[in-house]
């Protein structure tokens, strides 16, 4: 699988949240391979990638606001919600069918 040749220069309590993330969107990924390969095959190109690159989008959002937590304390969603418009982004990742919350949830974010 593509994805398992990124690496992250990250702490080990990133890495088994990459591991929780892909076992929560697990069916989702598969779904999209599958896809795209279908797409490539019949017309020799797919956008589907452009859906993949929207989950470590998301991923990497989720491990930027997890350090900024980190470092200042502050895990209110208001905060994070005006300084990335965190309630557009949900909005525009429902488009695709991704829920961000289950994301939230893999790194315990916002109460969730």
């Amino acid at each position: 699988m593509i994805l398992e040749n990124i690496t992250f220069d990250v702490p080990t309590s990133l890495v088994l949240k990459k591991v929780d993330f892909f076992t929560t969107y697990s069916s989702a990924f598969q779904s999209l391979f599958s896809k795209q390969w279908k797409q490539e095959d019949m017309y020799g190109y797919s956008d589907k990638y452009l859906i993949v690159i929207k989950y470590w989008a998301m991923f990497a959002l989720c491990v930027v606001i997890k350090d900024k937590i980190s470092t200042s304390g502050d895990s209110s969603f208001t905060t994070y919600n005006n300084l990335y418009d965190l309630t557009a982004i949900a909005k525009s990742l429902q488009l695709e069918g991704i829920d961000i919350t289950k994301t939230y949830h893999v790194f315990n974010l916002f109460g969730y």
